[in-house]
């Protein structure tokens, strides 16, 4: 199987191991490996780009650690654990994926904010800060601001979320000497690309008409 996959990129070449000893002696010879990033990498890489894959993976990896069963069931129950610890609210929380893309979960602006209020003031949760993206510069947002809100550049750092009927976008904003915390969420708006970008754009708009450059 692998020898047909493979065809087109490189040949392989199989040797039959027949003794033990000569089974023993290749069972020592390393072929690859592979490192995994550190755990703080992959968590910047998932806020940067909004990987959902590895965002619903962590969640479930998460839910598991913590004791619980790699399911809904045991994120939602993760979820409340943890953000009850920083003090974190969690009315009205329904966690169905890891990722957000289910049209059944279900999280407030409130809960959003605080934990906001919680990675800003706590130095473990800071990683989180570091990975989101910039307005106009970097992941996510590497596009957004520069023509419909060029005042925003680079004074917004924030994490986009949308399905089709909801857009939203959570984060900081600079304003001269201080930082402060939002989180957005339009919802039941029309299914189609040029709403969601409509309401991008809004929410763009209202964030720079406050945001100012540190002096």
């Amino acid at each position: 199987i692998l020898d047909t996959y493979y065809k087109d990129s490189f040949s392989i070449t199989f040797i039959p191991l027949t003794t033990d000893e000569s089974v023993a002696l290749a069972a020592v010879s390393q072929i690859a490996q592979i490192t995994s990033p550190p755990l703080s990498e992959i968590i910047k890489f998932t806020l940067l780009w909004s990987d959902n894959d590895i965002a619903q993976r962590l969640a479930l990896l998460a839910a598991r650690k913590l004791g619980f069963p790699w399911s809904s069931a045991g994120m939602q129950s993760a979820f409340v654990k943890v953000l009850s610890q920083y003090g974190v609210p969690t009315d009205g929380l329904v966690v169905i994926d890891g990722a957000g893309l289910s049209h059944d979960t279900r999280v407030s602006a409130i809960t959003i904010a605080y934990l906001l209020e919680a990675i800003n003031n706590r130095t473990e949760l800071r990683v989180i800060d570091d990975g989101l993206p910039l307005a106009g510069k970097t992941g996510t947002l590497k596009y957004r601001f520069t023509t419909d809100a060029p005042a925003g550049v680079g004074l917004v750092r924030a994490k986009t979320g949308w399905i089709d009927t909801s857009v939203s976008l959570a984060g900081f904003v600079t304003v001269g000497p201080r930082n402060y915390i939002f989180a957005i969420i339009a919802d039941q708006i029309k299914n189609s690309e040029n709403a969601r970008n409509a309401a991008r754009v809004t929410i763009d708009k209202m964030l720079a008409a406050i945001a100012r450059p540190t002096r």
